[in-house]
Protein backbone atom coordinates (compact mmCIF):
# COMPACT_ATOMS: atom_id res chain seq x y z
CA UNK A 1 0.00 0.00 0.00
CA UNK A 2 2.94 2.33 0.70
CA UNK A 3 4.22 1.77 -2.85
CA UNK A 4 0.73 2.25 -4.30
CA UNK A 5 0.29 5.52 -2.37
CA UNK A 6 3.60 6.74 -3.79
CA UNK A 7 2.48 5.95 -7.34
CA UNK A 8 -0.78 7.83 -6.81
CA UNK A 9 1.09 10.83 -5.33
CA UNK A 10 3.51 10.98 -8.26
CA UNK A 11 0.69 10.67 -10.80
CA UNK A 12 -1.40 13.55 -12.05
CA UNK A 13 -4.39 11.20 -12.10
CA UNK A 14 -4.93 7.55 -11.20
CA UNK A 15 -7.66 5.44 -12.78
CA UNK A 16 -9.52 2.92 -10.60
CA UNK A 17 -11.75 0.41 -12.37
CA UNK A 18 -14.30 0.36 -9.54
CA UNK A 19 -15.61 2.87 -7.02
CA UNK A 20 -14.60 0.42 -4.29
CA UNK A 21 -11.00 0.69 -5.48
CA UNK A 22 -11.18 4.48 -5.21
CA UNK A 23 -12.60 4.25 -1.70
CA UNK A 24 -9.76 1.93 -0.67
CA UNK A 25 -7.16 4.36 -2.03
CA UNK A 26 -8.77 7.37 -0.32
CA UNK A 27 -9.09 5.44 2.95
CA UNK A 28 -5.35 4.79 2.80
CA UNK A 29 -4.38 8.41 2.37
CA UNK A 30 -4.63 9.16 -1.36
CA UNK A 31 -6.01 12.51 -2.57
CA UNK A 32 -9.63 11.95 -3.81
CA UNK A 33 -9.41 14.52 -6.61
CA UNK A 34 -6.53 12.63 -8.22
CA UNK A 35 -8.46 9.35 -8.51
CA UNK A 36 -10.90 8.81 -11.37
CA UNK A 37 -13.27 5.82 -11.50
CA UNK A 38 -13.62 4.27 -14.96
CA UNK A 39 -15.26 0.86 -14.91
CA UNK A 40 -13.66 -2.25 -16.39
CA UNK A 41 -14.36 -2.36 -20.13
CA UNK A 42 -16.68 -4.89 -21.74
CA UNK A 43 -17.74 -6.22 -25.13
CA UNK A 44 -20.37 -4.25 -27.05
CA UNK A 45 -22.94 -7.00 -27.60
CA UNK A 46 -26.42 -6.39 -29.09
CA UNK A 47 -29.42 -6.96 -26.86
CA UNK A 48 -31.74 -9.76 -27.94
CA UNK A 49 -35.12 -10.91 -26.66
CA UNK A 50 -35.30 -14.19 -24.76
CA UNK A 51 -37.36 -15.60 -27.64
CA UNK A 52 -34.36 -15.02 -29.97
CA UNK A 53 -31.89 -16.99 -27.84
CA UNK A 54 -32.60 -20.30 -29.56
CA UNK A 55 -30.66 -19.10 -32.59
CA UNK A 56 -27.49 -18.97 -30.47
CA UNK A 57 -28.36 -22.07 -28.44
CA UNK A 58 -28.66 -23.98 -31.70
CA UNK A 59 -25.03 -23.15 -32.59
CA UNK A 60 -24.03 -24.80 -29.28
CA UNK A 61 -26.40 -27.76 -29.85
CA UNK A 62 -28.48 -26.64 -26.86
CA UNK A 63 -31.69 -25.63 -28.62
CA UNK A 64 -34.71 -25.33 -26.29
CA UNK A 65 -32.55 -25.89 -23.20
CA UNK A 66 -32.40 -23.62 -20.14
CA UNK A 67 -28.75 -22.60 -20.40
CA UNK A 68 -26.62 -21.60 -17.43
CA UNK A 69 -23.06 -20.62 -18.30
CA UNK A 70 -19.71 -19.83 -16.75
CA UNK A 71 -16.50 -19.04 -18.61
CA UNK A 72 -12.93 -18.00 -17.90
CA UNK A 73 -9.72 -19.47 -16.55
CA UNK A 74 -10.73 -22.23 -14.15
CA UNK A 75 -9.44 -22.66 -10.61
CA UNK A 76 -10.87 -23.80 -7.29
CA UNK A 77 -11.44 -20.17 -6.30
CA UNK A 78 -14.04 -19.83 -9.10
CA UNK A 79 -16.40 -22.17 -7.20
CA UNK A 80 -17.36 -24.21 -10.26
CA UNK A 81 -17.46 -27.34 -8.10
CA UNK A 82 -20.37 -25.86 -6.12
CA UNK A 83 -22.13 -24.98 -9.37
CA UNK A 84 -21.95 -28.60 -10.50
CA UNK A 85 -23.26 -29.83 -7.14
CA UNK A 86 -26.16 -27.39 -7.48
CA UNK A 87 -26.99 -28.59 -10.99
CA UNK A 88 -27.16 -32.15 -9.68
CA UNK A 89 -29.93 -30.97 -7.35
CA UNK A 90 -31.74 -28.80 -9.90
CA UNK A 91 -32.02 -31.35 -12.72
CA UNK A 92 -34.02 -33.79 -10.62
CA UNK A 93 -37.04 -31.54 -11.17
CA UNK A 94 -35.73 -29.58 -14.16
CA UNK A 95 -34.01 -32.04 -16.54
CA UNK A 96 -33.97 -29.42 -19.32
CA UNK A 97 -31.21 -27.42 -17.60
CA UNK A 98 -27.69 -27.40 -19.06
CA UNK A 99 -24.67 -25.89 -17.27
CA UNK A 100 -21.99 -24.87 -19.77
CA UNK A 101 -18.50 -24.55 -18.25
CA UNK A 102 -16.12 -22.92 -20.73
CA UNK A 103 -12.40 -22.34 -20.38
CA UNK A 104 -9.17 -24.02 -19.39
CA UNK A 105 -7.43 -24.41 -16.01
CA UNK A 106 -5.54 -21.28 -14.94
CA UNK A 107 -1.88 -21.68 -16.09
CA UNK A 108 -0.52 -20.31 -12.79
CA UNK A 109 -2.88 -22.14 -10.45
CA UNK A 110 -2.37 -25.43 -12.24
CA UNK A 111 1.21 -25.53 -10.87
CA UNK A 112 0.00 -25.23 -7.28
CA UNK A 113 -0.49 -28.26 -5.08
CA UNK A 114 -4.07 -29.48 -5.26
CA UNK A 115 -4.85 -27.63 -8.49
CA UNK A 116 -3.09 -30.01 -10.92
CA UNK A 117 -6.08 -32.29 -11.43
CA UNK A 118 -8.84 -29.76 -10.73
CA UNK A 119 -10.32 -29.90 -14.22
CA UNK A 120 -10.41 -33.70 -14.14
CA UNK A 121 -11.99 -33.53 -10.68
CA UNK A 122 -14.84 -31.43 -12.12
CA UNK A 123 -15.37 -33.98 -14.89
CA UNK A 124 -15.29 -36.80 -12.33
CA UNK A 125 -18.02 -35.03 -10.34
CA UNK A 126 -20.22 -34.91 -13.42
CA UNK A 127 -19.65 -38.61 -14.09
CA UNK A 128 -20.28 -39.50 -10.45
CA UNK A 129 -23.64 -37.72 -10.45
CA UNK A 130 -24.44 -39.08 -13.94
CA UNK A 131 -25.33 -35.62 -15.25
CA UNK A 132 -23.23 -35.68 -18.43
CA UNK A 133 -26.25 -34.43 -20.39
CA UNK A 134 -26.65 -31.48 -18.03
CA UNK A 135 -23.06 -30.28 -17.59
CA UNK A 136 -20.98 -29.61 -20.70
CA UNK A 137 -17.34 -28.53 -20.90
CA UNK A 138 -15.70 -26.39 -23.58
CA UNK A 139 -12.01 -26.95 -22.92
CA UNK A 140 -10.27 -24.14 -24.79
CA UNK A 141 -9.72 -20.40 -24.66
CA UNK A 142 -12.74 -18.69 -26.18
CA UNK A 143 -12.49 -16.25 -29.06
CA UNK A 144 -14.38 -12.97 -28.81
CA UNK A 145 -17.05 -14.35 -31.15
CA UNK A 146 -17.43 -17.47 -28.97
CA UNK A 147 -17.80 -15.35 -25.83
CA UNK A 148 -20.48 -13.24 -27.48
CA UNK A 149 -22.39 -16.32 -28.69
CA UNK A 150 -22.12 -17.92 -25.25
CA UNK A 151 -23.54 -14.85 -23.50
CA UNK A 152 -26.34 -14.49 -26.06
CA UNK A 153 -27.27 -18.16 -25.62
CA UNK A 154 -27.33 -17.98 -21.81
CA UNK A 155 -30.53 -17.68 -19.81
CA UNK A 156 -28.49 -17.20 -16.64
CA UNK A 157 -24.81 -16.47 -16.08
CA UNK A 158 -23.37 -18.07 -12.94
CA UNK A 159 -20.45 -16.70 -10.92
CA UNK A 160 -20.04 -18.81 -7.76
CA UNK A 161 -16.70 -17.14 -6.92
CA UNK A 162 -15.21 -17.90 -3.50
CA UNK A 163 -13.04 -14.77 -3.19
CA UNK A 164 -14.51 -12.17 -0.83
CA UNK A 165 -12.02 -9.45 -1.82
CA UNK A 166 -12.32 -9.19 -5.62
CA UNK A 167 -12.99 -5.61 -6.74
CA UNK A 168 -13.03 -6.16 -10.51
CA UNK A 169 -14.03 -8.87 -12.99
CA UNK A 170 -13.86 -8.66 -16.75
CA UNK A 171 -16.06 -11.73 -16.99
CA UNK A 172 -18.81 -10.11 -14.91
CA UNK A 173 -18.44 -6.87 -16.89
CA UNK A 174 -18.97 -8.81 -20.14
CA UNK A 175 -21.98 -10.67 -18.72
CA UNK A 176 -23.66 -7.43 -17.63
CA UNK A 177 -22.86 -5.64 -20.91
CA UNK A 178 -24.18 -8.68 -22.78
CA UNK A 179 -27.56 -8.35 -21.07
CA UNK A 180 -27.26 -11.48 -18.94
CA UNK A 181 -29.16 -12.21 -15.76
CA UNK A 182 -26.31 -12.91 -13.35
CA UNK A 183 -26.34 -15.17 -10.31
CA UNK A 184 -23.29 -14.40 -8.19
CA UNK A 185 -21.76 -14.63 -4.76
CA UNK A 186 -21.65 -11.14 -3.16
CA UNK A 187 -17.97 -10.38 -3.74
CA UNK A 188 -17.31 -6.60 -3.74
CA UNK A 189 -17.36 -5.95 -7.50
CA UNK A 190 -20.52 -8.03 -7.90
CA UNK A 191 -22.41 -5.99 -5.31
CA UNK A 192 -21.32 -2.77 -7.02
CA UNK A 193 -22.36 -3.89 -10.52
CA UNK A 194 -25.44 -6.01 -9.75
CA UNK A 195 -26.88 -3.61 -7.17
CA UNK A 196 -29.86 -4.69 -5.10
CA UNK A 197 -31.17 -8.27 -5.23
CA UNK A 198 -33.08 -8.65 -8.49
CA UNK A 199 -31.93 -5.33 -9.95
CA UNK A 200 -29.38 -6.66 -12.46
CA UNK A 201 -28.95 -10.12 -11.01
CA UNK A 202 -29.27 -12.28 -7.91
CA UNK A 203 -27.05 -13.32 -5.03
CA UNK A 204 -26.06 -16.73 -3.68
CA UNK A 205 -24.12 -17.72 -0.57
CA UNK A 206 -20.42 -18.54 -0.75
CA UNK A 207 -19.55 -22.23 -1.16
CA UNK A 208 -23.20 -23.25 -0.87
CA UNK A 209 -24.66 -25.52 -3.60
CA UNK A 210 -28.08 -25.49 -1.89
CA UNK A 211 -28.21 -21.70 -2.20
CA UNK A 212 -27.27 -21.89 -5.89
CA UNK A 213 -29.84 -24.63 -6.60
CA UNK A 214 -32.57 -22.71 -4.81
CA UNK A 215 -31.90 -19.52 -6.78
CA UNK A 216 -31.77 -21.32 -10.14
CA UNK A 217 -35.02 -23.17 -9.39
CA UNK A 218 -36.64 -19.88 -8.37
CA UNK A 219 -35.67 -18.19 -11.65
CA UNK A 220 -36.83 -21.13 -13.76
CA UNK A 221 -40.27 -20.60 -12.23
CA UNK A 222 -40.08 -16.79 -12.45
CA UNK A 223 -38.72 -16.03 -15.91
CA UNK A 224 -40.08 -12.47 -15.82
CA UNK A 225 -37.51 -11.78 -13.10
CA UNK A 226 -34.79 -12.92 -15.51
CA UNK A 227 -36.06 -10.60 -18.24
CA UNK A 228 -36.20 -7.60 -15.89
CA UNK A 229 -32.65 -8.20 -14.64
CA UNK A 230 -31.39 -8.65 -18.21
CA UNK A 231 -32.78 -5.32 -19.36
CA UNK A 232 -31.39 -3.44 -16.37
CA UNK A 233 -27.99 -5.10 -16.80
CA UNK A 234 -27.81 -4.16 -20.46
CA UNK A 235 -28.63 -0.50 -19.76
CA UNK A 236 -25.78 -0.24 -17.24
CA UNK A 237 -23.42 -2.12 -19.55
CA UNK A 238 -23.77 0.56 -22.24
CA UNK A 239 -21.78 2.89 -19.96
CA UNK A 240 -18.62 0.75 -19.88
CA UNK A 241 -18.19 -0.92 -23.26
CA UNK A 242 -14.55 -0.81 -24.43
CA UNK A 243 -15.40 2.13 -26.69
CA UNK A 244 -16.85 4.10 -23.76
CA UNK A 245 -13.91 3.17 -21.54
CA UNK A 246 -11.44 4.31 -24.22
CA UNK A 247 -13.23 7.65 -24.55
CA UNK A 248 -13.13 8.19 -20.78
CA UNK A 249 -9.46 7.26 -20.48
CA UNK A 250 -8.62 9.57 -23.41
CA UNK A 251 -10.46 12.33 -21.53
CA UNK A 252 -8.34 11.73 -18.45
CA UNK A 253 -5.14 11.88 -20.56
CA UNK A 254 -6.32 15.22 -21.98
CA UNK A 255 -7.02 16.64 -18.51
CA UNK A 256 -3.63 15.46 -17.27
CA UNK A 257 -1.78 17.10 -20.18
CA UNK A 258 -3.68 20.38 -19.73
CA UNK A 259 -3.02 20.35 -15.98
CA UNK A 260 0.71 19.88 -16.50
CA UNK A 261 0.73 22.62 -19.16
Amino acid sequence: MKILRSIVNYSTYTVSISSLGKKALVKNGSVPSKIVTIHHGALDIPYIKTSEKNKYKKSLKLENKFVISTYGLLAKSKGIQYGIEAINKVVKKNPNVVYLVSGQPHPVYIKRKGEENFYKALQDMVNKYKIEKNVKFINHFLSQEEIENLLLASDVFLLPYLSKDQISSGILANAIAGGCCVISTPFPYATEIIGKEGQRGFYIDFANPDSIAKKISYLIKNKKMIESARKNAYVLGRSFTWQKMAEEVTGVFGKAVNKKS
